[in-house]
C-alpha cells in the first residue's frame, strides 16, 4: 500500500517558526520519507528509544525532524533546533547527541534556544512569517511580559495563541494525544509556509471512518463533546457521498463564517470547487431566503437591529399590564423570547405558547405573563409587516410553509453541521427537502449551543424521526480539551434540564492542564471577567460562564 502523510498542529506551528532557509527543506525531505529514499544513519535517520515507532532525521545540521511510521502512515510530530530537542523530546538519542557534541558546554545545549534566537522580540515581520494574520499582530506585540500575559489575549483565535506558544514554549512531546491532520501532498507544506493553505483536515480514526462511511436506511445523528471531530466527520461524509456518485448534496450550518470555513476545507478535500461536483454549501438563512424569494416573488426586507426599535416603541404604547411586565424583563429579553421560543419553534397561537417549556430562559412565566408577551408579539409582527419588513425568524417560518406546500424533495443528501444551533423550524425545513431518510446526516451537541440556548434533543429527534428512527452515533474522544476541562464539563453539563448521559461520556485526554475556574453568574448578559466573550457558553441556570485556561506557561 502507498505511504500517506499526516501531521500534527504542533509540527506545523514549529515549522512556521523556523528560519525560512530551514523550513523550505522540509517538503523535499518529507517526499523522500514517503518514497523510502530518505538518508540513512549517516544522514541522521535514527529510531528513538523512548517513543514507539518514532524516528528523528536531520534537517540541515542544526535541526531535527521527529516522525512516527506505522500502518502505512508517516506522521510528522515535531521539528526543532537540536539544542531544544532534549527538553521537549527527552529521549536518550538526544542526550547522547548532546554528549557527543563538539561543544563542551552541555548546559547550554539543554537550554531552550528561544532566548538565543531572540524569538521573544515579536515583530510584525516575524508574526507574518509565523502565519499570524495582520489583524491579530498588535495583540501579540503589545504584550509586555509574554509568559504572563499571552493566555489572556482578547479577541484572538485560540489556534494563533497556540501557534505562538508552540514556537516560544515547546512542551514535552506527547505522541498519543495529538490530533493528526492529513497532508494530501508534500507540496501542501510549501503552501502552508507561503500562506496559500491555512488549514488541514483531521485524520479520521477507525471509528470515525466507519461513521463517515455508514450505510443505512435511516438518518444519522452524530453526537459528541467539544473537540471530538464532529464537523470534520461531516466533511468526510460529503466526500464519501461524492465518491459514491451522489450529485445533489447540501452542506449547511448556521453562520457565514462556518460555511466559508467548510467551503475552504471541502475544496481541499475534494480537490476542486464543491459546486462543480454538485455540492452546495449554504447557511440555513440563505436557504430560507431563496425559498421565500421564489415563493412570494419578492425580496425580504429586514428591519434594522432585528426590529428592536419597533419593539421598544410598542412596549411603551402597550396596555399597562403588558407594558409593566415588558419593562421589568427588558426589551432585549422580549426579543429573545420571540426569536428563541415563539418563532424558532413555529408557535402560531397563544394556546400552544402558554404550554411551551422554556429551558434556559431564566425567568419562569405564568399564563398571564405569557399572554402579555404574546400580545406584544402580535402587535410587533403587524407593525413590521405594515412597514414592509420581515424579521429572520418570520422569514424561516414562511419558508417552511412554502416547503410544506410544495412537498418537493430537492437533495439526495443534506448534511447539517452544528444542528444544535439551528431552530426547530430550520431543522424541519431541511428534513423536508431531502429525498430519503438515509440522505439526512446531522452533527450536534446541545451542551454547546450558542444560538439556541435551552435547545433540547427533544426538538431534534421528533423532526428527524418522521422519516424513520435515526441511527445515533457518539464521538467521545476530545482532541482539543485537557482532562481537567473534560471533567469540569461533565460536572456542569449534567445540571442542565435536558442533559444527555451519552454526551457526557468522555474518553479522558492525556493532555494535561490547569484546573479550570468556574465563574457563577446570574445573567449571561454580564461579562464576569476581562477576556471572556459574552454569550460564549450557556450551561443552564447558575452555570452561565465556563472560564478555562488550558495550560500555563510553566507547564509548557
Amino acid at each position: 500500500m502507498p505511504i500517506s502523510i499526516a501531521t500534527t498542529e504542533r509540527f506545523l506551528n514549529e515549522m512556521l517558526g523556523l528560519p525560512r532557509d530551514v523550513s523550505k527543506q522540509v517538503p523535499a525531505l518529507v517526499k523522500k520519507l514517503k518514497e523510502g529514499s530518505a538518508p540513512g544513519q549517516g544522514g541522521g535517520s535514527v529510531k528513538l528509544r523512548k517513543y514507539r515507532d518514532c524516528y528523528r532525521i536531520y534537517v540541515g545540521s542544526d535541526y531535527r525532524l521527529i516522525y512516527s511510521e506505522r500502518n502505512n502512515w508517516i506522521t510528522l510530530l515535531s521539528i526543532c533546533n537540536r539544542k531544544d530537542c532534549y527538553k521537549s523530546i527527552p529521549d536518550p538519542i538526544f542526550q547522547q547527541e548532546a554528549e557527543d557534541s563538539i561543544s563542551s558546554n552541555f548546559d547550554e545545549l539543554k537550554t531552550v534556544s528561544v532566548g538565543d534566537d531572540n524569538k521573544f522580540n515579536l515583530t510584525q515581520e516575524k508574526l507574518s512569517d509565523w502565519g499570524i494574520p495582520k489583524e491579530y499582530q498588535d495583540s501579540f506585540m503589545n504584550l509586555k511580559k509574554i509568559e504572563d500575559e499571552i493566555l489572556y489575549i482578547e479577541n484572538v483565535p485560540h489556534k494563533f495563541i497556540n501557534r505562538v506558544l508552540d514556537i516560544l514554549f515547546p512542551t514535552e512531546l506527547d505522541i498519543n494525544s495529538q490530533a493528526e491532520l492529513v497532508i494530501n501532498s508534500e507540496s501542501d507544506l510549501d503552501k502552508i509556509i507561503s500562506g496559500e493553505i491555512t488549514e488541514f483536515l483531521l485524520k479520521l480514526s477507525d471509528k470515525q471512518k466507519q461513521i463517515a462511511e455508514l450505510e443505512c436506511n435511516s438518518s444519522i445523528l452524530v453526537k459528541g463533546a467539544p473537540g471530538t471531530g464532529k464537523s470534520t466527520l461531516a466533511l468526510y461524509r460529503v466526500k464519501y457521498l461524492v465518491d459514491k456518485g451522489v450529485k445533489d448534496i447540501l452542506f449547511t450550518t448556521y453562520t457565514d463564517s462556518l460555511a466559508n470555513y467548510s467551503r475552504q476545507l471541502l475544496t481541499s478535500l475534494l480537490g476542486q470547487d464543491p459546486e462543480q461536483l454538485g455540492v452546495r454549501i449554504k447557511t440555513i438563512d440563505e436557504i430560507a431566503y431563496e425559498y421565500y424569494q421564489a415563493g412570494y416573488q419578492k425580496t425580504p426586507k429586514f428591519p434594522p437591529e432585528e426590529g428592536i426599535d419597533f419593539l421598544n416603541t410598542l412596549i411603551h404604547t402597550s396596555p399597562d399590564n403588558d407594558k409593566a411586565l415588558a419593562l421589568r424583563l427588558g426589551t432585549k429579553y422580549i426579543l429573545e423570547e420571540i426569536n428563541l421560543i415563539i418563532e424558532a419553534r413555529n408557535i402560531k397561537d397563544f394556546s400552544k405558547y402558554k404550554n411551551e417549556e422554556r429551558y434556559g430562559r431564566k425567568y419562569g412565566l405564568n399564563e398571564n405573563q405569557k399572554k402579555s408577551i404574546w400580545n406584544i408579539y402580535e402587535r410587533w409582527s403587524v407593525a413590521l409587516k405594515t412597514s414592509g419588513y420581515i424579521n429572520a425568524g418570520k422569514m424561516r417560518q414562511e419558508a417552511l410553509k412554502i416547503v410544506e406546500g410544495k412537498n418537493e424533495k430537492v437533495y439526495d443528501a443534506v448534511i447539517i453541521d452544528e444542528a444544535q444551533d439551528l431552530s426547530p423550524v430550520a431543522l424541519t425545513l431541511l428534513a423536508l427537502i431531502v429525498k430519503s431518510p438515509e440522505g439526512l446526516y446531522l452533527t450536534a451537541d446541545t451542551s454547546q449551543s450558542i444560538y439556541q440556548r435551552g435547545f433540547s434533543w427533544n426538538y431534534i429527534l421528533p423532526i428527524i424521526a418522521k422519516s424513520g428512527n435515526p441511527i445515533d452515533k457518539l464521538l467521545s474522544k476530545s482532541y482539543r480539551s485537557t482532562e481537567s476541562i473534560s471533567r469540569a464539563c461533565i460536572q456542569i453539563i449534567k445540571n442542565q434540564a435536558d442533559a444527555d448521559s451519552k454526551t457526557l461520556t468522555f474518553d479522558m485526554s492525556s493532555i494535561r492542564g490547569e484546573k479550570p475556574k468556574i465563574i457563577l453568574n446570574d445573567s449571561w448578559l454580564i461579562e464576569p471577567i476581562k477576556g471572556i466573550s459574552k454569550n460564549r457558553s450557556i450551561w443552564g441556570k447558575g452555570f452561565e460562564q465556563l472560564v478555562t485556561k488550558t495550560s500555563t506557561i510553566k507547564e509548557r
